[in-house]
């Protein structure tokens, strides 16, 4: 019975954990003996101090290692339940980043200081000797030599094309009434280029003085006076029209002498700036077509086309009527007609060739008489200039272009030519 229970009995196997305590208490009598070996041996109390303190550290690293591959040991344990915790507490977790806090108001000073430092750099730039204008860069115009628009520049010694005003430079420069627009451009470290884009000469005003003549712009800008020598073989109507077709302008007459143009103002005068409306407002086609303008007065504008038909045109309103009435009067009466009178657009007249006066039909309506008394009829010859009669005597401003009375009672009605 004793030798059946004998049999039963099972070795109590050694665990981990009273292994490594046995292990310690073995190294601690190890270390005791150590330490009174080497008291025997007459050791200092600091090395023995710093024997003891090795001992101690060992001893943690030791500890530390022991309780980290117990953790692995454990988590290798709990297999997919321990992973599928990790990966919910991992989700879970938020990361907290460290935050800056900054005031408006540092924000704000922080851009004071930067502007203030830039401007403190760009106002010392703005004098440095290197950045001095030392040339003039300025192609020629047709009416502008390059030391022409270098001198209107006047710019003074000294200056940089940091500081350099290029409003004042270009205003300066636009004194000289050719000049329209003005493009300066800085080229560093010492250069100025300037382009001046001269202004066209839209026509060529002659005065009724008849020996001075003007180019204006399209803008009604007087630009520069133009002499006028007339002499037996040319009148001053021809020589005009002739420089007018040379630069390529319109001609402008019968403007009244009352007229004072300036160089580089802007004319005010009514029969100037009703001439410029039509200008304006004709299409390019047809403009080409206008040899000559005669403006006596604001009210009775008057043109002669390519063709030697004058046209009565009258105040500068319904243009684009006025223009499609013409060519369809000229349509309806090729080689036909000397002059045409559109004041009135819903009620123009014309006057046919070698004819006292036209028969009533569509678009026309009875006019005739001598243009000294005020009928839009002119009876001139295609070839001569409008306001002129047939015995070839001068100019006058008692023209056929005194609008023609409505009321009276020799015009009769006409119908206005069909579209």
């Amino acid at each position: 019975m004793a030798h059946s229970d004998h049999k039963k009995l099972k070795p109590t196997k050694r665990t981990s954990a009273s292994a490594s305590a046995s292990s310690r208490s073995s190294n601690a009598r190890d270390e005791k003996k150590l330490l009174k070996h080497l008291k025997k041996q007459g050791a200092s109390p600091a090395r023995l101090e710093a024997r003891q303190s090795l001992r101690q550290r060992l001893q943690a690293l030791a500890a530390a290692s022991s309780q980290a591959g117990s953790e692995r040991a454990q988590q290798q344990s709990r297999g997919i339940s321990s992973a599928s915790t990790s990966a919910k507490a991992s989700r879970g977790s938020r990361m907290h980043l460290p935050v800056f806090s900054i005031s408006l108001k540092k924000i704000l000073l922080g851009f004071i200081g930067i502007a203030a430092v830039g401007g403190l750099l760009f106002v010392l730039l703005m004098h440095v000797p290197i950045f001095r204008i030392e040339s003039i860069d300025a192609p020629k115009t047709s009416h502008m030599t390059s030391e022409v628009i270098a001198k209107l520049a006047n710019i003074p010694a000294g200056v940089t094309l940091l500081n350099a005003s290029i409003d004042t430079i270009a205003n300066n420069i636009k004194r000289n009434p050719w000049a329209e627009e003005v493009r300066i451009t800085r080229v560093f470290p010492n250069k100025l280029r300037i382009e001046v884009k001269e202004r066209t000469p839209a026509a060529l005003v002659l005065m009724n003085s008849g020996d001075i003549a003007w180019y204006i712009g399209q803008d009604g800008t007087w630009i520069e006076p133009c002499k006028i020598a007339a002499s037996k073989e040319q009148s001053a109507y021809d020589i005009a029209l002739a420089q007018a077709t040379k630069v390529g302008c319109l001609f402008v007459w019968q403007v009244p002498a009352s007229v004072n143009p300036q160089a580089a103002t802007k004319t005010t005068d009514p029969s100037v700036l009703e001439v410029l409306r039509y200008v304006k407002g004709f299409s390019k086609d047809f403009s080409k077509t206008i040899v000559s303008y005669a403006a006596a007065s604001s009210e009775s504008v008057s043109c002669v086309l390519s063709n030697g038909i004058e046209v009565s045109l009258g105040a500068a309103h319904d243009i684009t009527t006025k223009e499609a009435t013409i060519k369809q009067l000229i349509e309806q009466h090729p080689n036909q007609i000397t002059f045409i009178n559109v004041r009135v657009p819903s009620r123009p007249s014309y006057r046919k060739v070698g004819a006292e006066s036209v028969d009533p039909g569509t678009g026309g309506r009875v006019v005739g008489g001598n243009p000294a008394n005020g009928n839009p009829a002119n009876g001139n010859p295609a070839g001569n200039p409008p306001g002129d009669n047939q015995a070839g005597d001068k100019p006058t401003n008692k023209s056929a272009d005194k609008p023609a009375d409505p009321k009276k009672p020799t015009d009769k009605p006409a119908n206005k030519p069909s579209a």
